[in-house]
């Protein structure tokens, strides 16, 4: 109660990008910071390697979904453009068996560490919300324009 209804990290390999978002978050200056501490708490935190197997379990279900056919036709356009072809996705699959927690972790770290030199910031929030972010944020503050 009080914080955002929900958060997460995505991926897209079409694109080669990766998101970090909340949605309907009251706290955008808070998000903001843990979003940029990101690479410490990589660098910080203590996995086991059955937290990463647990992982690895939930990224690989979605490697292979079952799919509706409207869906299938706009997986297989990807997979074709980044040229992600089932073998490709095989060795993928095998990698990822074998990952440790010392190469996710620097898998993340290059991953994290390359965007976050290139971010790009998006916050799509009330005038009064951004201002009052931008009061926490004086060395970096947020470009605020109306879109509505």
């Amino acid at each position: 109660k009080g914080n955002a209804y929900g958060a997460g990290c995505s991926y897209s390999g079409l694109g080669k990008t990766v998101s970090l978002y909340s949605y309907r978050d009251p706290h955008v200056s808070r998000t903001l910071d843990v979003f940029a501490g990101l690479i410490d708490y990589i660098k910080d935190v203590d996995w086991t390697q059955t937290d990463v197997d647990r992982a690895i379990i939930a990224t690989t279900q979605d490697d292979s979904p079952v799919l509706r056919p409207e869906t299938a036709t706009g997986l297989a356009l990807e997979r074709y453009l980044t040229a992600k072809s089932s073998e490709v996705r095989e060795e993928r699959y095998e990698r990822s068996l074998k990952a440790t927690v010392a190469d996710v972790k620097q898998t993340l770290l290059d991953v994290f560490t390359a965007g976050m030199e290139r971010n790009n910031i998006c916050v799509m929030s009330s005038r009064e919300k951004l201002e009052e972010a931008n009061r926490h944020r004086e060395a970096d503050p947020l470009n605020i324009s109306d879109i509505m």
